[in-house]
């Protein structure tokens, strides 16, 4: 495994332990679950955009 998959690993792992922080928090009410949802979708986008902004920024620079 290179070092670029390892960080990723080690991201995902990360996120699916804040992920599940979440959930057991969000338990206690509905709006607290659509809170952990809201909150599920900034950061899955926070972790994602940079990846796709690098690899956006590879395809414009190929033409």
């Amino acid at each position: 495994m290179t070092q670029k998959m390892l960080n990723t690993a080690k991201r995902k792992g990360i996120l699916l332990i804040i992920v599940e922080v979440f959930k057991f928090l969000a338990c206690s009410c509905f709006k607290e679950y659509l809170k952990f949802q809201i909150i599920k979708i900034v950061l899955t986008f926070i972790l994602i955009s940079p990846i796709f902004n690098k690899k956006h920024s590879d395809f414009l620079k190929r033409k």
